[in-house]
């Protein structure tokens, strides 16, 4: 009987234990996933306010990029539902937006969409297409820019000018803007397409560049080859495998080198005599030996 009360207890204990591990143990998990989930746990990352009144002028422009980013921000963050869009637009967007927004009376505020539409009607027409057109007109490639950065550039201003054939005014302004010479050359003679225009200069830029890096191996190994190399000589020997070459074309007896007079044994005068004085030794039958 004894024995059976004790493993009674034993059980019941092993029991409240179990219990008591599991229970510690789901709420450690739901606090650990409250903490992952639920974005107020987070520190909100940073992101720029906007500024009305920075550029009044470029205003339009700069509040359509400035909505794009924020809204790529929302998803990143995995930010759902209006209510908390729209105060993640109204808190980055600072006080200027904050301010403004109480100025939109017959604006649903709590639908993100709404407020974001409102506000965009509020700075479009502050957008003025004859300026945006003139800074498009005025781009032009710089040094350190690829034919395609300029192409980018372009295109994200030619956006805001509202063109009526965007893609031909592209390729105008590249045509007109780019440094290459050559490039501008070839387009107006040919008619290319925007897109013709494109692979033709990115031929062109990888040409160069590989021109550019075989003309400094080649003057690289030019610089190696000039410089001096020393001959040394021991002696009056030089060094083996060589051997004397005349600069002089012609012949020569041993012993006389070509070009040097000689002393006539016979009558002690010049030699080689002129072809008017022979030797007057010559009458007497004497024989002639010539000494270099």
């Amino acid at each position: 009987m004894v024995v059976v009360v004790v493993v009674v207890v034993v059980v019941v204990v092993v029991v409240v234990v179990v219990v008591v591990v599991v229970v510690v143990v789901v709420v450690v998990v739901e606090v650990v996933l409250t903490q992952i989930i639920d974005p107020r746990s987070m520190s909100l990352p940073t992101f720029p306010q906007f500024k009305i009144r920075e550029d009044e002028l470029s205003v339009g422009t700069r509040w359509r990029k400035w909505i794009q980013q924020l809204e790529n921000l929302l998803i990143g963050m995995n930010i759902e539902g209006d209510e908390r869009k729209k105060a993640l637009l109204i808190h980055y967007g600072g006080e200027e937006i904050f301010d403004l927004v109480d100025t939109f009376p017959n604006v649903q505020k709590s639908n993100f969409d709404a407020l974001k539409t409102a506000l965009t009607n509020h700075f479009t027409p502050k957008v003025n297409l004859v300026y945006e057109s003139f800074k498009f007109r005025k781009m032009h490639q710089e040094q350190v820019e690829s034919v395609d950065q300029f192409h980018v550039r372009l295109r994200r201003q030619a956006a805001l000018c509202e063109f009526a054939d965007l893609e031909r005014e592209i390729l105008s302004q590249m045509i007109e803007g780019v440094i290459s010479f050559k490039l501008r050359k070839k387009a107006l003679r040919d008619k290319v397409t925007l897109h013709q225009f494109l692979q033709e200069a990115r031929n062109e830029e990888l040409t160069n560049k590989q021109v550019g890096e075989i003309e400094r191996e080649i003057g690289q190994s030019a610089a190696i080859s000039r410089k001096p190399r020393h001959l040394k000589i021991e002696g009056s020997q030089s060094q083996a495998g060589t051997s004397f070459q005349p600069k002089h074309k012609g012949t020569y007896k041993q012993g006389r080198p070509f070009g040097k007079k000689s002393k006539c044994r016979n009558c002690g005068g010049t030699f080689p005599h002129p072809s008017t004085r022979p030797c007057p030794a010559k009458e007497k039958n004497v024989s002639i030996m010539w000494q270099s």
